[in-house]
């Protein structure tokens, strides 16, 4: 008699974001300031292919609000001004690519945790960001 075929164990399907864009793992570290900057990139194989004038959204992790908006300068990149030179501010944020009717077409980047800690402390975030590719 023949042994009984092992039965594979069934696999989740991998999740396929339904977005044109996608964001990469958050940075941060300390700063002078607290700041958010990145790069939104057309082509994940290519850096020199840059999106000028994309709309990325600040808000929380969730997505749930857009506190800001700010376009993608000449060099595809964005920066968000949190705070005034030597100051902190503690916050969780989110980042996202939006149309200009303010829909979401990109992944949620973050979070991102801004804290108070001196720059003495590995844990401070005082400038993070995250960068966008398609």
């Amino acid at each position: 008699t023949m042994p009984p075929t092992a039965v594979p164990p069934q696999t989740a399907p991998p999740t396929v974001s339904p977005y044109e864009f996608h964001a990469n793992a958050p940075t941060c570290g300390h700063s002078g300031l607290t700041f958010l900057k990145g790069t939104v990139y057309l082509n994940k194989n290519d850096p020199s292919q840059r999106y000028v004038g994309a709309i990325v959204a600040l808000g929380p992790p969730d997505g749930s609000t857009i506190y800001a908006m700010e376009k993608t300068d000449g060099d595809g990149q964005y920066t968000f001004v949190l705070s005034g030179p030597g100051q902190s501010r503690e916050g969780h944020w989110g980042l996202w690519l939006v149309t200009p009717s303010s829909q979401r077409k990109s992944d949620i980047g973050g979070p991102i945790v801004t804290n108070g800690l001196p720059p003495s402390d590995p844990k401070s975030c005082w400038a993070g960001g995250v960068d966008f590719w398609k």
